[in-house]
């Protein structure tokens, strides 16, 4: 099966990632994800793939949950009741618990957003569109090699052996007798 990389554009994958969508066959039968790679028969690739994806998850997953644990101690500094503090009372006493809990909570928030962001923005491909067009064309090659086609799909004309004709001819006359040789090369 011919494998074709898009190569009129980019084709948006998984948000606003860019990479080009790879298909195969005559019905263009998308191969979506490591399917590209298993298919290309790269081992490398299907398992930097995989690794990619799996730190891509864990970024998403991570950043999600910094952004609710923040998002839940933000919440208990702002609603944290403040303390009133008199002039004799002892140095343990502090009116601004509250106010740090909310920053560190908003500090938090605002890196799990940022990791969830990163995740999005993470393309689990290990190599660029134009490297995955060359990938699939080198396939394609190989493939068109191993069943004995042209480049432009069609069965390879067989070759034409040297033609080589020879005639041999008697010739009887009056006088005598005789051989003759004609070829044709």
């Amino acid at each position: 099966m011919v494998v074709t990389v898009n190569t009129w554009g980019y084709v948006p994958v998984a948000g606003v990632t860019h990479w080009s969508a790879p298909y195969e066959g005559k019905f263009k039968k998308p191969l979506q994800g490591k399917a590209f790679y298993e298919r290309l028969g790269r081992k490398d690739l299907v398992a930097a793939y995989e690794q990619r994806m799996t730190a891509k998850v864990v970024m998403g997953v991570l950043g999600g949950a910094a952004l609710v644990g923040g998002g839940v101690l933000m919440y208990q500094g702002i609603s944290a009741e403040p303390k009133l503090c008199g002039l004799d009372a002892p140095p343990s006493c502090s009116s601004s618990r509250g106010m740090t809990k909310a920053v560190l909570g908003l500090g938090a928030a605002l890196g799990g957003g940022g990791l969830i962001m990163g995740a999005r923005l993470m393309s689990p491909h290990p190599v660029s569109g134009s490297q995955a067009r060359e990938l699939a064309d080198d396939y394609n090659k190989r493939l068109r090699g191993e069943l004995g086609l042209e480049d432009d799909g069609a069965p390879k004309k067989p070759a034409v052996p040297p033609v080589l004709q020879a005639q041999l001819g008697a010739t009887v006359g009056p006088q005598g007798a005789g051989l003759q040789l004609s070829g044709t090369f």
